[in-house]
């Protein structure tokens, strides 16, 4: 598999991608491997505090499926998901919303099972730019340069302070978006 995952898309290589799933959900380990080719050794079996998706209890769960991307050996140690979440950062989720669970933790079949999907723009953005974290990424760096020069401080030169400027950059950005 040396195409790029779709064309005119993002352009990973697919042997960059990993794929986890629930730790017996052998349906979609097969789908992954072969329907989408996904070789099995890059596919990688997680349990329920990995795999398995809870909105709280009680409430609607299920097996989820992972997509990671393998960042390189600059960013952890090799052999996958399992291995090293750092190196393999998690781009897209899928649940399979199947269960209700209740307060005693029973799973009741939901009468109309689901798929919730979704990819962090936050987590694509750090694989494309090549950077390591969120606060890294053009979606970021503007609003913490800001910060820097309105207080006088520069990035870079405290740890305490660089901490600091992320969670008012982050709280910026989303007050931003509730306003919009």
């Amino acid at each position: 598999m040396t195409k790029p995952v779709a064309e005119g898309g993002y352009g990973f290589p697919e042997s960059k991608l990993w794929v986890t799933v629930y730790d017996d959900d052998d349906e979609a380990a097969d789908i992954w491997h072969k329907q989408v080719g996904v070789p099995k050794d890059r596919i990688q079996r997680r349990g329920m505090a990995d795999n398995f998706w809870s909105m709280g209890v009680p409430g609607p769960c299920g097996p989820c499926s992972e997509i990671y991307f393998d960042r390189g050996p600059q960013y952890g140690k090799e052999g996958g998901p399992v291995a090293d979440e750092d190196r393999y950062l998690e781009v897209w989720n899928l649940v399979f919303m199947q269960y209700n669970r209740d307060a005693s933790g029973k799973l009741t079949p939901l009468p109309k099972p689901s798929v919730d999907t979704g990819a962090g723009l936050e987590r694509l953005s750090c694989v494309l730019q090549g950077v390591y974290s969120n606060y890294e990424t053009d979606l970021f760096t503007p609003i913490i340069n800001a910060i820097a020069k309105k207080v006088n401080i520069p990035v870079g030169k405290s740890k305490d302070f660089d901490i600091s400027m992320r969670v008012i950059a982050d709280h910026l950005r989303s007050s931003t978006f509730l306003i919009a």
